[in-house]
């Protein structure tokens, strides 16, 4: 999971499932919290996410019978796990850092009206909970919030909210893995009986061949080759336990890819044999036993680091 989001979603947990005691010296009397939770549904129940921020809107769908969640309907995209974990339990329910109000009387005040952030979080019997986010607070800690059933104004955490609002700015579609692409300072792709490397540079702030030829790569036709390779998106996971990889020309794969990184334990997955329809290519991660399909495009272009190289000429 990107190392930036892992630490917000696990500073919103402890938020979450924390009990909080402020001391305030000011002499000044603050509204008593009264209502703990802005509402409470139960996480195993959950079947339909909809987030709407600055007017996109995205939605998540559980498979009936299954743990597994989609983008934008059950016949939509597998959610990628590694950043899906942790939010049906943050949309199960926010506390409630402060009840402003019992009577709200002039949403717009608040960024309310209309709100920045509309979710709809509906359980497997139908019944809808629907709460809006707005303006941060003063002091940008918090956020004002309000259900659209409820007369009251509250606020609720900031990186909560800040991480409702990813699901429509960064949705967790589905990849092969995920690491930070500054760590990376190696990629090597072998293919059929050819190795393209490279490798990052420091001094020059760009990536080189390490072989065949040497000397840095054309930035242009490199483009955005390193964030690409960082976290390769694929289409689906056809199985969860690989039974013969030979049938998916996944026992000795033509193609290799070999993510290095200083201090972290380097990944390698593999590209297969291309799908009965020729529209993908049977991907796996080394030593991990799911399959997935990569659209063809994509798988080509990691060929292409071998048999295309961007180099200056």
């Amino acid at each position: 999971m990107n190392l930036r989001l892992s630490i917000l979603l696990v500073a919103v947990l402890l938020i979450f499932g924390g009990t909080f005691l402020v001391v305030r010296l000011t002499g000044s009397e603050e509204t008593p919290l009264t209502r703990p939770w802005l509402y409470r549904i139960d996480e195993s129940t959950l079947a339909n996410i909809s987030v709407t921020y600055k007017g996109e809107t995205v939605e998540y769908n559980k498979r009936p019978g299954t743990f597994d969640w989609y983008i934008q309907g059950p016949e939509g995209t597998l959610v990628f796990q590694d950043s899906w974990g942790g939010k049906p339990l943050l949309l199960s329910g926010p506390k409630v850092n402060r009840v402003v109000t019992d009577k709200l009387e002039d949403p717009a005040n608040f960024g309310l009206d209309p709100p920045e952030t509309r979710v709809l979080v509906t359980d497997r019997t139908g019944n809808t909970i629907e709460f809006h986010l707005g303006d941060a607070t003063p002091d940008t800690v918090d956020q004002y919030a309000r259900l659209a059933d409820d007369e009251g104004l509250y606020t609720v955490a900031g990186v909560w909210g800040q991480v409702i609002n990813r699901l429509v700015t960064e949705p967790p579609f589905l990849r092969l893995y995920q690491v930070e692409e500054e760590t990376m300072h190696l990629i090597e792709v072998s293919y059929q009986d050819q190795i393209a490397a490279y490798n990052w540079a420091a001094d020059i702030d760009g990536w080189i061949f390490a072989q065949p030829q040497g000397g840095p790569v054309s930035p242009e036709k490199w483009g955005d080759t390193a964030a690409y390779i960082s976290g390769p998106l694929v289409d689906d996971r056809v199985l969860l336990d690989i039974d013969e990889p030979a049938k998916y020309g996944l026992e000795s794969p033509e193609t290799k890819v070999f993510v290095g990184m200083p201090g972290i334990p380097p990944v390698e997955f593999h590209l297969g044999d291309a799908t009965e329809d020729g529209q993908h290519r049977y991907a796996r991660v080394f030593g991990e036993t799911e399959l997935y399909i990569m659209p063809i495009e994509r798988a080509q272009r990691i060929i292409d680091l071998v048999v295309n190289p961007p180099s200056e000429s």
